[in-house]
């Protein structure tokens, strides 16, 4: 892209018409006689005509017909051919003389290919589009709302969707077709005025009777983008929508549900309908699942990717759909947009699909390209994985190093968040190198203690104590009477109660200066079995006697993925017990379960007596948390 410029002064009409050719060829002919976007540069380049428009709305009409690989390479093919730095050229020098639709079909073919948004060209053709915003007609109102539509939010765009507001309000009743009525409506935004809201709404109640029943369902996403909610409209076009069900796509079903969450439009029948007829088509939708996994080797990097969100959708997990993609998605990672690593970790979030080489990918991908990518997308990123349960220590030693570079750069809801991930994940755990780092998140959180919220102070301390870490000035913020009050009043009060008791354990058992627990006495958390495992209780009782260990039996959970690492609320009970005295023993439950009685006393006297269980190696363990 660093081949294309933009700079050119534009010439005066003089040297423009003489460089205009006489025959002009069609973009539709073109697109007829070219198989690709370089043989439209060619052409271009051999004779180039007036108006070069037809050259970029060739280009993105071939662009359609391609698959989304062959359509990526194509595009960097464009950018690369010698002829498309002079067609740009030519463009800028024509942009005057065009008419209002050949800017408008040349922009919105520009915007689909790729072109940056932040160059001349296309800042070019914003502004003149917005100056000569009269000339559009309603076939004109329908591309440049799509055009809008598919831009990034920048000024020029911005005073162009002004200037679609103001042409709209005074044009909307002239407006004839359903479709250009709903394209524009989709276009205004969510802060567009509510008077204009409303009378876009009463227009489209004028056309009721008009209503296709594809206008029918695209009315909710069209109101839920204007964030309008119609209740007229959105009744009126339920029962169309209802009545005419069959068949209908699950795109669709999935986009009308979505945006009545959105509106927080509540209609009974609409749902019933939508479940009856998933109910009896329910083999159709098995089938179409089979037909996915056969065509798979069809399969192309976008639609791998998109498999991942289609299968959230519908809260279908398929393992060997969701395995072949991963590795597809894998193979393909580089380039990848923050958008899709977003949404297809939480799809597997959504599914419960945990693939710790998927997982690893992403990371590993992240950490490489670790400079491209904004603070907080990478917090994100560590936020959906601790959700996940997984710890991509490369990608968060790095983090950490970002962190204690940058301070500056953290606010209240980052310190949190970060405090969260590193303290659920216990990333420190024998790990020497965490003393810079805590000590950059206490003074970062010591610097916000003037507006922090009470609960957002309680999680912050509350993963300091889980790292077995106690800042003084926030502690003693958190121990204020009224702030505990607060706690204890308000909000999350089951939540809090329970961050409390664990923070009172922690400044009672842990090495720290701070001797002062909890002033208030606290309501009881909700009691635990004291033998959740009934089975190694047993056994136990029959094995130890009263000697002083600590059998602790842990769910899958308590671990990260790998089921090696515990996790921070697990290993700061194992720190606990340690200072008690005691000697930590692991045992899995799930690993209990398939045991019979026998062979549970021989698998609990292996886990026992084991050379990595002697009591002698809590010393070294006990200095690590």
């Amino acid at each position: 892209m660093n081949k294309v410029r933009f700079h050119q002064e534009v010439p005066n009409e003089d040297i423009v018409s003489k460089e205009i050719k006489p025959t002009p060829i069609t973009y539709k002919k073109l697109a007829q006689e070219c198989n690709s976007l370089s043989d439209v540069l060619d052409t271009f380049s051999k004779a180039p005509t007036f108006p070069s428009s037809n050259y970029f709305s060739a280009m993105w009409t071939i662009a359609k017909r391609m698959s989304e690989d062959q359509k990526r390479f194509e595009k960097q093919l464009m950018f690369n051919h010698p002829a498309f730095n002079q067609l740009c050229e030519h463009m800028l020098r024509e942009v005057k003389f065009l008419h209002y639709d050949q800017l408008l079909f040349s922009l919105h073919a520009m915007v689909k290919l790729g072109i940056p948004q932040n160059t001349l060209l296309i800042q070019t053709l914003l502004r003149v589009i917005q100056e000569r915003i009269n000339e559009c007609d309603e076939k004109c109102l329908s591309v440049l709302s799509n055009i809008i539509e598919a831009m990034e939010p920048c000024k020029n765009v911005q005073v162009l969707r002004a200037g679609l507001r103001l042409l709209v309000d005074q044009q909307v009743w002239k407006i004839e077709r359903v479709f250009t009525l709903q394209t524009v409506m989709k276009c205004i935004g969510k802060d567009a005025p509510h008077a204009l809201k409303r009378k876009l709404e009463m227009k489209a109640l004028r056309e009721l009777d008009k209503f296709s029943v594809l206008n029918s369902q695209r009315m909710f996403e069209v109101l839920a983008a204007m964030n309008h909610h119609s209740a007229v409209l959105l009744n009126e076009c339920s029962k169309t929508f209802i009545d005419n069900i069959h068949g209908c796509p699950f795109k669709i079903l999935i986009n009308i549900l979505q945006s009545c969450k959105d509106l927080r439009y509540f209609n009974i029948d609409l749902y019933k309908g939508i479940a009856d007829y998933v109910t009896t088509t329910f083999d159709m939708w098995k089938f179409k699942q089979m037909k996915a996994l056969r065509e798979l080797d069809k399969f192309s990097v976008l639609n791998s990717q998109r498999m991942f969100e289609v299968l959230a959708a519908m809260n279908h997990h398929s393992a060997v759909l969701l395995n072949e993609c991963s590795k597809t998605f894998i193979d393909n990672i580089h380039g990848c947009p923050f958008k899709i690593l977003i949404n297809i970790l939480q799809s597997c979030k959504d599914l419960r699909y945990f693939n710790i080489d998927l997982y690893k990918g992403i990371a590993d991908y992240v950490t490489t390209t670790f400079d491209m990518w904004k603070f907080k997308q990478v917090l994100f990123l560590l936020i959906l994985f601790e959700d996940l349960c997984f710890r991509p220590v490369d990608l968060m030693d790095l983090f950490m190093k970002k962190v204690e570079e940058e301070p500056e750069s953290l606010t209240v809801k980052n310190i949190v968040s970060i405090l969260h991930v590193y303290s659920s994940l216990n990333h420190f755990y024998k790990c020497q190198n965490k003393e810079e780092f805590l000590e950059v998140m206490a003074s970062a959180l010591t610097g916000c203690l003037h507006n922090i919220s009470s609960e957002n102070l309680l999680h912050a301390v509350y993963s300091f104590g889980l790292m077995n870490y106690f800042p003084l000035a926030p502690v003693n913020q958190l121990l204020q009477k009224d702030i505990v009050t607060e706690l204890l009043t308000s909000g999350d009060i089951e939540r809090n109660v329970y961050k409390l008791h664990v923070l009172d354990t922690c400044l009672k058992l842990d090495d720290t200066p701070y001797q002062r627990a909890v002033g208030l006495s606290l309501p009881q958390p909700p009691l635990t079995p004291p033998y959740p495992n009934a089975k190694v209780a047993e056994v136990l009782s029959s094995l130890l006697g009263g000697e002083g260990v600590a059998v602790l039996c842990v769910p899958r959970s308590a671990y990260c993925l790998d089921l090696s690492h515990p996790r921070g609320s697990l290993a700061m009970k194992m720190r606990h017990l340690n200072v008690m005295g005691f000697h930590v023993i692991l045992v899995n439950n799930w690993e209990m379960k398939k045991q019979e009685r026998e062979d549970a006393i021989t698998f609990l006297k292996n886990k026992i007596y084991s050379v990595e269980a002697l009591p002698t190696a809590d010393v070294n363990l006990q200095s690590t948390y």
